[in-house]
């Protein structure tokens, strides 16, 4: 996955922007930021850059039929058409993001934070998400079908993938 892109540092948001400059958009907040980066999709050439507060997670990259691709980052999930360089969607959540979850066979990225679950279609539309008490600790999908969940706090939750719907 890691040949797909590479991520380059910035040592202060004025380097970014002076990298960016016609080159490429800037996402997040640089005003409050601590970490400065570009993403560089190899096989497109599509680039961005990212402007976080670094909490000790690094930024996801996953990208879809080659053409959007999602960046994961703070409390920040991204959705980028690759080639119109067109953003199609941001949805910022509560928790930091953790990681991703492509479920191919039903065409549906799930998302990870630190206390909410979200999931999306292809085109970057949040089909469904939830919040939780305490922090997701364990994750798992089971045939295609079940997002398994289990938190700091030893409970367990299981919802169908498609609808949202808690599964007892």
């Amino acid at each position: 996955m890691h040949n797909e892109f590479e991520i380059k540092n910035y040592g202060t948001a004025e380097n970014l922007i002076s990298q960016a400059q016609n080159n490429f958009l800037i996402y997040g907040n640089l005003d409050d930021a601590d970490r400065f980066e570009s993403i560089n999709i190899l096989k497109s050439g599509f680039e961005c850059g990212i402007a976080y507060n670094y909490a000790g997670l690094k930024p996801e990259v996953l990208i879809i039929n080659n053409k959007e691709v999602y960046i994961g980052f703070d409390k920040t999930i991204l959705c980028i058409d690759q080639e119109t360089k067109q953003l199609i969607s941001e949805n910022k959540m509560g928790s930091l993001f953790y990681e991703f979850i492509h479920v191919t066979t039903k065409s549906l990225v799930v998302v990870i934070f630190e206390l909410d679950l979200m999931v999306m279609n292809y085109k970057g539309d949040i089909i469904w998400s939830i919040g939780f008490r305490d922090i997701i600790e364990v994750f798992d999908v089971e045939q295609n079908e079940i997002i398994n969940i289990k938190c700091s706090d030893e409970e367990e939750f299981k919802f169908n993938l498609l609808t949202g719907q808690y599964i007892s």
